[in-house]
């Protein structure tokens, strides 16, 4: 489904291009390419002000999210870095860590936000296994296989409130003006006894010294890092209750793989000496709710008892 504004027939229409057939997102926009699924579970509506822009899901009553398409996804340049020698190795660790605490989740509703090369729920047998984006795909994108499923704002997730099992954050809070405000939002959707799963980069660690390195190298460098013991501050005024956590990746960045080798030794000197400063961590959080009981008064069935037992006794 499209809808556009009153003002859009003036300025004319743009090309329409419809994808394959399966669940998915109906993007709206004016200035670009559409790229449209087929029978998609939500829609947006943008209307002439971005406050009128709101989106829904024909099926439940979710939450409105806000969809914008000017802004530019900071994840594109990660696809080229993760060929180098750093990238690589950083791509092989967050893939192994996520694939050890998500291979025992179960459930319905598995949703992951990150990289496209980094495939965090390959290693997981929920069903519905869906990828959202904070950023809207351009045209040139279209013909990528994977695609995601939902475009949406990060601070108003278009999923009904405590349906999702398990949510990972793959960088994800590093692209977001206000990383807070998807952490509530993740603790909003996720069942009792839900996982989330957070990797990020640590502010705290050789890799910050490299941030004034012209970003061509190193695209994470523009990004807003946030360290550990902020997130765990974060899920402790949540639901959530920190269960596991990692940290890695020690060594300094290298352009070479030759002197990445020569400095292997780090990871282990590092996990011993300095375990608080590796460049790359992960966290899983499980959202805890105290289950309260109601107990009913027991002294009437107490007084009936003790008449009972007084009348019945033999004289």
């Amino acid at each position: 489904m499209v809808m556009r504004d009153q003002n859009a027939c003036e300025r004319g229409t743009r090309g329409i291009q419809i994808g394959d057939d399966r669940r998915g997102f109906a993007g709206v926009d004016h200035d670009q390419l559409l790229v449209i699924r087929k029978a998609p579970d939500d829609i947006v509506c943008e209307c002439g002000n971005l406050d009128d822009s709101h989106s829904f899901n024909p099926k439940t009553n979710a939450r409105p999210s806000i969809v914008t398409r000017t802004e530019r996804n900071p994840f594109h340049p990660w696809d080229r870095w993760f060929d180098g020698p750093v990238g690589q190795a950083l791509l092989n660790l967050e893939q192994g860590w996520i694939d050890s605490q998500v291979q025992d989740t179960f459930g319905y509703e598995a949703f992951q936000i990150g990289p496209t090369r980094l495939d965090a729920l390959r290693n997981n047998r929920i069903l519905n296994r869906r990828r959202i984006s904070l950023f809207a795909p351009k045209a040139a994108d279209s013909a990528v296989e994977d695609q995601p499923e939902i475009v949406c704002s990060p601070t108003s997730l278009p999923i009904e409130s405590e349906s999702t099992d398990l949510l990972v954050l793959a960088h994800a809070l590093e692209v977001c003006q206000d990383p807070h405000a998807l952490v509530r939002e993740a603790d909003r959707i996720l069942i009792p006894e839900g996982r989330l799963v957070v990797v990020g980069l640590n502010p705290m660690s050789l890799w910050s010294l490299h941030r004034p390195v012209a970003s061509v190298r190193f695209p994470a460098a523009e990004l807003q890092w946030i360290s550990t013991g902020r997130l765990r501050d974060w899920c402790r005024l949540l639901d959530l209750s920190v269960e596991a956590g990692a940290m890695g990746m020690y060594r300094p960045i290298c352009q070479t793989q030759r002197g990445l080798d020569r400095l292997e030794w780090m990871e282990s000197a590092g996990g011993r000496w300095w375990p608080g400063l590796g460049a790359a961590y992960c966290i899983t959080a499980v959202k805890r709710r105290a289950g309260i009981r109601l107990l009913s008064a027991r002294w009437k069935k107490a007084e009936q008892s003790s008449v009972g037992q007084v009348m019945g006794r033999p004289i």
